[in-house]
């Protein structure tokens, strides 16, 4: 049909063919690595799937194979892409909106970094305080994900004064969290210094800013 002679004329099934062969090639590639002897000495998620991969028996009907292992990596890599992708958008967004936000954080790349360089690697970024103020307050006003994964309580808990029975399914509304005027002073505002003489983090230790949970 109509389907099929539009697929002929863009060639979409043949590009996308041609991407998904080249990430299995270079999930292979990962995997290869973390095979040869040099690539056990790191252990990581990879390392842990292979290990399964060799535990598990072949009766067993939850063993992984190497497919699995590859759609976990690709899971893993498209999420990732796609998660930092939204975040930058969002910072860059709030800086188009706050020419003093954006100013300061040139000043601040310029007084750390230099006016010469041409490129700035992963290493710099962590030289740079202010950025990570910006990337802090762009994850709690825009975390990657508004709701985490639901989660069900084992045994019977009172929080704020609601009983919450066991088996109760709990959905964690990150949006709301990082927006809630009671923890936050101007919430809607976009204000990197708010984290400047903080502790709290992204990395989960804070309920204030959970954006990956």
């Amino acid at each position: 049909g109509v389907g099929r002679f539009v697929d002929w004329l863009f060639q979409r099934h043949k590009k996308i063919n041609k991407v998904f062969e080249e990430l299995d090639a270079f999930y292979q590639h990962v995997i290869d690595d973390h095979l040869k002897q040099e690539g056990k000495k790191n252990q990581d998620i990879v390392s842990l799937m292979l290990d399964m991969i060799d535990i598990h028996g072949s009766g067993d009907p939850f063993k992984l194979n190497m497919d699995n292992l590859k759609a976990i990596l690709m899971d893993i890599f498209l999420a990732g892409i796609d998660t930092g992708a939204i975040a930058m958008i969002w910072a860059m967004t709030e800086l188009a909106r706050n020419p003093r936000v954006m100013k300061k954080a040139q000043e601040s790349i310029r007084a750390t970094l230099g006016l010469k360089r041409e490129r700035i690697n992963e290493d710099d970024l962590g030289k740079v305080d202010y950025l990570k103020l910006i990337i802090k307050e762009t994850f709690r006003l825009y975390p990657p994900v508004p709701f985490l994964l639901p989660r069900e309580t084992m045994s019977h808990v009172k929080i704020q004064g609601y009983d919450i029975p066991p088996k109760t399914q709990i959905q964690v509304n990150v949006w709301t969290i990082g927006r809630d005027p009671k923890r936050w002073t101007n919430p809607d505002d976009f204000i990197p210094e708010r984290f400047a003489d903080s502790s709290v983090d992204f990395k989960g230790q804070h309920f204030e800013l959970l954006p990956f949970g």
